[in-house]
């Protein structure tokens, strides 16, 4: 009996040993991943026998809720695809210039719709509107080098959406007497720096290479005063503007109708004029153009004083005031008339376009 006991003794110590020498060290070595995942999932005891049961590979049948690209723009212009409901794409882009930007919004399906919202960097919105919206885009004011995030979402159907990006130009210094460019996309505006090399009344011609078309001009002083603002199809194709010498404006030529090339060319004043002798010379060559002469008499007593004109059909009006700014002498086209005039006292001619234009002569005798 006492053997049988001892045996059995040894038998449950060996046991006992035999599971303590599963164990393993691993100090110094990769222990295995005891938590490894499986492409596979499993129900416990779903066949009532206690055993773990494989239920196949796990299949996802929901779509992402948000497609987050946040990728920078680059391309213009640039395409967002929509597949699946709600899906939303979430870009960004770093506007070059300050200015006002149009996008315009392309579909690849017409009876599709998706919506575009804009915000800065603040996540202010600055916009929202759908790709059907009535003028198929929209103009936002962008600041330069601010970063702008823009999310497109799926509305209806699954369209590919193109979107063109209307960049404004820089600003620009007018340095001569020509302005030329075109309207590429609705809501454009650009904006020129021209600074008066003269006091006097100027002259803004309008031309366009579309007269079906139309854009606005507006000329602000250096107080941001607006002292023009005209379309190119008004009366004459052209308006006068007082400007001052020195003074530098700025001129805002702006989308109205179309997208037409504009074209607009600058007549500024001549020079005033201190006459030396008995005569002088001139020319009329744009719409409300004013010269100005000052003559000193030589002696007291009647002078003839006559205008000769290059073109007969056409006509200037001829003004003559004294220093005290009395007007001793008003006439239109040529003409022949005495005035009295003192010796030392200088006398201020101011010729004025009035019909058509041309060349003159004034005589004083």
């Amino acid at each position: 009996m006492k053997k049988l006991i001892a045996f059995l003794l040894a038998l449950m110590v060996a046991f006992l040993c035999g599971g303590c020498d599963d164990s393993t060290d691993y100090e110094g070595t990769d222990a295995p991943n005891t938590e490894e995942t499986s492409s596979e999932e499993y129900e416990t005891d779903s066949d009532g026998t206690g055993e773990v049961v494989s239920l196949g590979p796990s299949i996802d049948v929901t779509e992402p809720a948000t497609t987050e690209f946040y990728e920078k723009i680059a391309d213009n212009p640039f395409k967002v695809e929509l597949e699946y409901y709600d899906d939303q794409h979430i870009l960004y882009y770093v506007a070059p210039v300050k200015g006002t930007y149009r996008f315009d919004l392309g579909i690849s399906d017409v009876t599709y719709k998706y919506e575009i919202e804009i915000r800065d960097h603040q996540n202010r919105m600055l916009k929202k509107e759908y790709s059907d919206c009535y003028t198929n885009g929209i103009n936002v004011d962008f600041e330069k080098d601010n970063r702008y995030t823009i999310y497109i979402r799926q509305k209806q159907g699954f369209p590919v959406c193109t979107i063109k990006i209307g960049i404004p130009n820089d600003v620009e210094t007018v340095e001569g007497n020509k302005i030329v460019k075109k309207i590429d996309f609705i809501g454009q505006t650009d904006y020129y720096e021209y600074t008066a090399p003269i006091s006097g009344n100027y002259w803004f011609q309008f031309d366009t290479n579309n007269v079906e078309y139309n854009y606005k001009v507006e000329i602000h002083s250096s107080i941001n005063e607006r002292i023009m603002d005209e379309a190119y199809n008004n009366y004459g194709n052209g308006k006068n503007v007082y400007l001052n010498k020195g003074e530098t404006y700025t001129i805002k030529v702006y989308y109205y109708n179309g997208l037409p090339e504009y074209d607009i060319t600058i007549f500024r004043p001549d020079p005033e004029y201190f006459v030396e002798g008995d005569v002088f010379s001139g020319s009329v060559y744009f719409p409300g153009q004013s010269n100005t002469y000052y003559y000193t008499a030589g002696w007291t007593g009647e002078h003839t004083v006559s205008m000769v004109t290059s073109n007969h059909s056409a006509s200037c009006n001829t003004i003559l005031k004294t220093e005290k700014n009395d007007t001793v002498l008003n006439e239109s086209g040529e003409f022949e008339k005495t005035v009295y005039m003192n010796s030392g006292e200088t006398y201020t001619f101011i010729i004025n376009q009035r019909e058509s234009f041309l060349d003159y002569t004034v005589y004083i005798r």
